[in-house]
């Protein structure tokens, strides 16, 4: 909704709402359904909308509205030492399809990092923009079937987030906001590296 009217022209804002803390346990998806819903909406947009965002360059503040406040939500549970290890074992076991979807240079730094011990893994932000670029590329090409070339995101997807939980075990929320704004602003600068995958025909 947000995408399409951006592209309309509507004018854009943002408002502070509180958290939504009860969305995932309404949903009752798992986390491959949910991958496949959102970012097969994402590229979705990506393709009905590519005139609106190949053309334009660099990003501009909206107006805010409403009462702004960092919140102190509940701790979530989660099984780091799972996830890293359902991310090996998916690169390791997705290898043949991941090489149709990336390139060689990102697959063998996401395949070298899956070979390290669990307190030195990282996924660094440059390489998880490249990654999410290939995959809406390969997605706009229909490189392979689409619904699998989502569900191949998902180890990926846990990996990412098992590195930034690691990296950030002892941030405040500040900290975290500014760990996603340098990775928003590393989208950004990679952006002629998304079009220039986009624009291949093979």
């Amino acid at each position: 909704m947000t995408t399409t009217a951006m592209a309309a022209g509507y004018r854009v804002c943002q408002s502070f709402l509180g958290p939504r803390v009860e969305a995932s346990k309404r949903s009752g998806l798992d986390l491959n359904t949910t991958i496949r819903e959102i970012a097969g909406a994402m590229f979705r947009c990506m393709e009905i909308h590519q005139p609106y965002w190949v053309s334009r360059q660099g990003s501009e503040d909206v107006p805010t509205f409403g009462f702004q406040s960092l919140l102190d939500l509940d701790p979530i549970q989660i099984d780091r030492r799972r996830m890293y290890q359902m991310f090996r074992s998916g690169v390791d076991e997705l290898g043949s399809v991941l090489e149709k979807i990336l390139s060689a240079s990102t697959l063998e730094a996401i395949q070298q990092n899956s070979k390290l011990e669990e307190r030195r893994f990282h996924f660094p932000d440059e390489l998880w923009a490249k990654t999410v670029y290939e995959f809406a590329s390969s997605h706009h090409r229909s490189v392979i079937n689409r619904d699998h070339l989502l569900q191949a995101l998902t180890p990926l997807y846990r990996g990412r987030v098992s590195s930034f939980i690691q990296e950030n075990l002892r941030a405040d929320a500040e900290e975290v906001e500014r760990k996603l704004e340098s990775l928003r602003l590393e989208f950004e600068r990679l952006k002629p590296y998304l079009i220039e995958n986009w624009s291949r025909q093979t």
